[in-house]
């Protein structure tokens, strides 16, 4: 892996900026202010200048040791919501949690490695991802208990990002199996979409029109003589609306 950083990226101009860090960020949300954003780092949650780097602490980190925070997104309710996840995938430490700018409150039971979370473009239903058990939940509301929804077998990857898009369906990243998948609201398999590169991290929709799905993906561990395009960010042209990243306001 390379070392922690925050990488700005303008499609428009093609231009890309890089934040040393001295701690791995899991997620980031943007803030009113263009020059910050709230970081899921090693330690907690924190308001970060995107330039300087400059942060100040805003939440204690998860309460296990082993555990690092995992992605987030910012919820129809204004709150954040974000998974951790146990460093090494093995114990079942990692969970997921609710930040309304004062109060923490953890939701959804224990997991190594707890993903997603993302919500129904009608913000009734929560998506969570169980990645080790390869397991996509739904929740009728972040305190009701999870339903599984889709579970993958083993030959697909592991569930990992996910994004939603305007007609309710979700978009899944696989890691470890080089592909993208869309799924209906119940389930239902809609699209393979194949990825050049086997760690697909994260997507989220972006764009002039919401259509274009922008995919992270991993470089842990791959030799750049077979898996070459590992560790890149892609774009992928739905032509589907996708749901807008809300912003965080504290």
């Amino acid at each position: 892996m390379g070392d922690p950083a925050l990488w700005r990226h303008r499609p428009a101009t093609g231009e890309t900026d890089r934040l040393p860090l001295d701690e791995t960020p899991g997620f980031v949300v943007l803030t009113p202010d263009p020059a910050t954003v709230v970081a899921g780092l090693r330690s907690g949650l924190a308001r970060l200048h995107r330039s300087t780097g400059a942060r100040t602490p805003l939440a204690p980190g998860p309460d296990e040791p082993g555990n690092r925070l995992n992605g987030g997104r910012v919820g129809p309710d204004g709150a954040l919501y974000f998974g951790t996840m146990n460093e090494a995938e093995a114990a079942p430490t990692g969970t997921f949690y609710r930040w309304d700018g004062s109060s923490l409150e953890q939701f959804g039971g224990r997991m190594p490695v707890a993903n997603g979370p993302v919500w129904s473009p009608d913000g009734r239903v929560l998506y969570t991802v169980d990645t080790g058990a390869g397991v996509i939940r739904r929740h009728a509301g972040w305190t009701a208990p999870p339903e599984d929804l889709i579970r993958f077998e083993p030959g697909w990857g592991k569930p990992d990002g996910l994004a939603v898009d305007a007609q309710g369906y979700l978009w899944a990243c696989h890691y470890g199996g080089s592909r993208i998948t869309r799924c209906a609201p119940d389930g239902t398999l809609d699209r393979i979409v194949p990825m050049p590169t086997a760690l697909v991290t994260h997507c989220t929709f972006g764009g002039p029109d919401l259509t274009t799905l922008y995919v992270t993906t991993g470089l842990r561990d791959r030799d750049p003589t077979i898996d070459p395009m590992a560790g890149h960010l892609f774009t992928l042209e739905t032509g589907i609306r996708g749901v807008p990243a809300r912003i965080f306001t504290l």
